[in-house]
């Protein structure tokens, strides 16, 4: 009889409260990020397919090329530290780009170039993931091809 008395109440409780946890766990802000190389290989696909639907658009690439945003890394000396989103520059190129790199997120990890030549442009991102003076660099090409279609001559970049 006690036994099941017990069980009632740490189920009942268990109902109460274990949602609460769950959604607090899952509504905390984060302020570090454990980096990897997939995130900067979904935002220069984000930014790659950016400039191809600005140019399937307006049959040109955004006009201004972007510098490394934000100049330096996530690393302060051996340590990690993120981004914030108050970091990120916006700029009429990234607008136009329809690109932010946090993912709706408060923190992000990287750098991201855009450049441009004539009717080529390549998009960059970096970062340092291990804090150790080595950058991974993720790089993908775009280019017109026969004024009709935007092509990379590059390898389609793993997601995974």
């Amino acid at each position: 009889m006690k036994t099941r008395r017990l069980r009632a109440i740490v189920l009942v409780f268990g109902a109460a409260i274990g949602p609460a946890l769950i959604l607090a766990a899952c509504s905390t802000k984060r302020t570090e990020r454990v980096p990897t190389e997939r995130e900067l290989r979904l935002n220069v696909m984000r930014m790659w397919y950016g400039a191809k639907s600005y140019w399937e658009s307006n049959y040109e690439f955004p006009p201004r090329s972007a510098d490394w945003n934000p100049p330096n890394t996530a690393c302060d000396g051996s340590r990690r530290r993120s981004h914030r989103t108050a970091d990120w520059k916006t700029s009429p190129t990234w607008e136009a780009l329809n690109f932010d790199p946090s993912f709706g997120d408060d923190v992000y990890i990287g750098s991201y170039r855009y450049s441009i030549r004539g009717n080529e442009f390549v998009v960059e991102a970096r970062a340092d993931l291990k804090c150790d003076g080595k950058l991974t660099v993720v790089r993908r090409t775009g280019r017109v091809v026969d004024n009709m279609r935007v092509e990379s001559p590059d390898p389609e970049i793993p997601l995974d």
